[in-house]
């Protein structure tokens, strides 16, 4: 996702001004970073209102992982070294499918990285880059963080117990009806905040 673009939504979108987005990608061609961090940090607007403008903006669903719930053997479908490195956390998991946190959703290459190594389909959601790094740190090790492996693999294990694949399933299923809640609370807001407008 071109970080130019992203600044030249906000402006419009009126998250940021004009001269806050000269003045951050100012600080970012001097000293690097990502822009959503400077702006962030200069106290400009926050990583969740720049996450949710481009969560409406792309209709990809936004998760607030201080409130999730999240489950070990879920997250250890993406290796340690993989989600130190890319910045990505696995949040749920139904049949061939995994719900996948990221910061930039539309990053294709980390998408058909994830669907190699775990063998499954990607779904995508936003999450702010400081949520999933310390959810990373909370869940992985940060001791074994290494450079990653084009080599890696990892094969998710197969439980052949019935009655604990229904509990997984079960699971997984919450996990899921936690992120459309999550979904559901930003659609009730949008639209009170539009029958605002509408009786103005």
């Amino acid at each position: 996702m071109a970080e130019c673009l992203i600044g030249e939504y906000l402006v419009i979108k009126q998250i940021i001004t004009r001269s806050q987005l000269e003045e951050a990608l100012k600080v970012q061609q001097e000293k690097g970073g990502f822009l959503g961090d400077i702006l962030a940090k200069s106290g400009y607007t926050t990583e969740e209102k720049i996450i949710g403008c481009l969560s409406r903006q792309l209709q990809i669903p936004y998760v607030d992982l201080k409130t999730f719930i999240f489950r070990p053997e879920i997250i250890k479908l993406i290796p340690n070294d993989m989600a130190w490195h890319y910045n990505i956390i696995a949040l749920a998991k139904i049949e061939s499918v995994i719900t996948l946190a990221m910061s930039d959703p539309l990053n294709l290459p980390i998408l058909a990285k994830v669907r190699q190594i775990t063998n499954c389909e990607v779904q995508p959601v936003f999450a702010t880059r400081s949520d999933i790094h310390n959810a990373i740190y909370k869940f992985y090790d940060a001791n074994k963080k290494t450079e990653f492996s084009e080599s890696a693999n990892v094969q998710p294990s197969i439980n052949s117990e019935r009655g604990e694949a229904r509990v997984t399933v079960d699971s997984d299923v919450k996990a899921v009806m936690n992120i459309l809640d999550n979904m559901i609370k930003d659609i009730n807001k949008l639209k009170n905040y539009l029958e605002r407008i509408i009786k103005t």
